[in-house]
């Protein structure tokens, strides 16, 4: 081994550089008693806590070496700590990805309001197709057409109608009209007003077709091919 001295760095947990200058000798031959192993001459350390570490590191673990105290400059404050994020920065983040997500769900969100409100018979925005200032093929939808909420019309004539069997205007009360009235359009499902429109109607063929079912190409039953030679 060469004479020259080296230079051995240790990086203790109590933030600070430990530089030790040993000599072949020393490294060869065993330490006295009375010699120290380390002279308080040999340290080195810096004016500002510039090591990377986070407030607080290694603090409960740092003693002085001589005195076998604790530091008390692991409990300052230093200009080189690493750069820790605020919560207020991360929460500010967490908001503005949720108002960027409500911004496409306003939308729909509006659509909802209109078909829970339609369904229970109050007052909504309907739709409405505008024609697109382009070609004129392409049709819009635009929800902007205020629609009035349900209200119970006026009971039917008994005299008018009288011959028809079927209508009971004499014998329901207005108390009555009122309670099915609110009850079919406040209590009642979506599914459930269809499924008893469809029992309280009867659907039947009518005598003479649509004009459209009319005009279509009718061919016999029974077709006669020829065949060419």
């Amino acid at each position: 081994m060469s004479q020259t001295s080296q230079s051995i760095h240790h990086v203790v947990p109590s933030c600070r550089t430990l530089e030790v200058n040993e000599n072949e000798h020393h490294a060869e031959e065993p330490l006295n008693d009375d010699s120290p192993s380390v002279h308080q001459d040999q340290f080195s350390f810096p004016e500002n806590n510039n090591f990377g570490y986070a407030e607080g590191a290694g603090c409960h673990d740092a003693e002085d070496l001589n005195s076998g105290q604790r530091d008390p400059d692991c409990n300052s404050d230093s200009s080189g700590l690493i750069a820790v994020p605020e919560k207020n920065s991360v929460e500010g983040d967490v908001i503005e990805v949720r108002m960027r997500k409500s911004r496409g769900q306003g939308v729909k969100r509006k659509r909802e309001q209109a078909k829970t409100h339609r369904e229970k018979g109050e007052a909504y925005l309907g739709y409405h197709r505008k024609r697109s200032t382009g070609n004129g093929s392409v049709h819009l939808m635009i929800q902007d057409n205020p629609r009035n909420p349900k209200v119970m019309g006026p009971p039917c004539d008994p005299v008018k109608y009288k011959k028809w069997a079927t209508r009971s205007c004499g014998t329901v009360s207005e108390t009555d009209r009122h309670r099915l009235f609110t009850s079919f359009w406040k209590d009642m499902s979506w599914d459930s007003k269809k499924m008893l429109s469809v029992l309280l109607t009867s659907n039947k063929q009518t005598f003479r077709p649509s004009k459209s079912e009319w005009e279509k190409p009718r061919l016999p039953a029974d077709i006669l091919t020829w065949h060419t030679i």
